[in-house]
């Protein structure tokens, strides 16, 4: 997560390290087997959550083992595992999904230029114009189209209270883990002419919608 100003552009996203963690199962000696790991480089890390564990949670189970995982893999291994959740019995008490995805998001606090006349929240984004920005990875559900992140983040740095709000919870928390508090952009709840920035598409506050300025 970082902070920074820019000229406006899209932002440059840094991957996240690590190994895929999908393993092999090959046969080794009297007829016994042995766990290779894939050792590509991993590059998605979905959360998964199960049928099995969903039910231990409602019972009152709270420790760690019982909560959605995070696992890292390859491109390979993850258009398997996608296959292999399309192929799941609905009914199986072990069935797996993706319950959310690490997403980068970027928000752009546009910085007003009073002395020539620009006033972003009155005269709403203009190419160009300075702006204090924030990158900050955030687990959101997979199907969550740019449109829908921006109204969470958007609700995340406006509302009094996110209680019922998880995924706006998560988003205002890593908003402040980064330490911006709104003093570097003049502002800290997102309003007009402000922009956010995910899976490649840049979307700038209007009045009443997003306009997309990619």
């Amino acid at each position: 997560m970082n902070n920074k100003i820019i000229e406006g552009g899209p932002p440059v996203v840094e991957t996240a390290p690590g190994d895929c963690e999908y393993e092999y199962v090959v046969p080794d000696v009297n007829d016994s087997s042995v766990e290779i790991a894939c050792g590509e480089p991993a590059t998605r890390w979905p959360v998964l959550d199960d049928s099995r564990n969903a039910h231990l949670r409602a019972a009152g189970k709270t420790g760690d083992e019982f909560q959605p995982s995070k696992l890292a893999l390859c491109d390979e291994h993850y258009k398997q595992l996608l296959v292999d959740i399309a192929e799941q019995d609905g009914s199986d008490p072990y069935r797996v999904w993706i319950a959310a995805e690490p997403k980068v998001v970027e928000i752009g606090w546009t910085l007003s230029d009073r002395e020539n006349g620009y006033v972003s929240y009155m005269d709403g984004w203009r190419a160009g114009a300075a702006q204090h920005a924030v990158s900050i990875e955030v687990d959101l559900p997979p199907d969550l189209p740019p449109y829908k992140v921006a109204d969470l983040v958007f609700l995340a740095t406006n509302a009094p209270d996110l209680e019922g709000h998880p995924d706006a919870a998560k988003i205002l928390a890593a908003v402040q883990a980064t330490g911006y508090r709104g003093v570097e952009g003049g502002h800290f709840s997102l309003s007009v002419g402000d922009t956010v920035t995910v899976d490649g598409m840049r979307l700038a506050c209007e009045d009443v919608r997003w306009k997309d300025v990619s």
